[in-house]
């Protein structure tokens, strides 16, 4: 199964209206239905992760369907508001921005503990 058609599975099942799914997310609800058509636009992966989070639902599981009996096995994940908040700044990002978030995370996390200038500095060297 598809992103459109896990959704489609998952509102259904738990009757959630669009209405209902728009709320939790922030999402509009025309956006959501967009989904919900058979060739769907998929949405960007802060959305998606918005949608699985409020379904309570594993990304895997909208992504490709993975079997709701080993979506049960497991507790879903709470994404933290600042994981939220950070994927909708990225958002917009292009492929390149993207890269450089990335790698001055990588360098943040390689240099725990190391004054924060450094992490500046290798952020400066990457994006220039």
């Amino acid at each position: 199964m598809n992103f459109s058609e896990n959704l489609h599975f998952l509102l259904e099942s738990r009757g959630i209206l669009i209405k209902e799914l728009s709320a939790k997310t922030g999402i509009s609800e025309n956006t959501l239905k967009t989904y919900l058509r058979t060739n769907c636009v998929e949405p960007t992966l802060s959305k998606a992760l918005l949608i699985a989070d409020a379904l309570n639902v594993s990304l895997e599981f909208l992504a490709n369907g993975t079997e709701l009996a080993e979506i049960t096995k497991k507790p879903a994940k709470k994404i933290p508001d600042e994981t939220k908040k950070l994927l909708a700044l990225t958002e917009n990002f292009s492929k390149e921005d993207f890269h450089i978030l990335l790698a001055t995370a990588k360098a943040i996390q390689e240099n725990k503990g190391a004054k924060s200038s450094h992490c500046l500095d290798f952020f400066y060297t990457v994006s220039y």
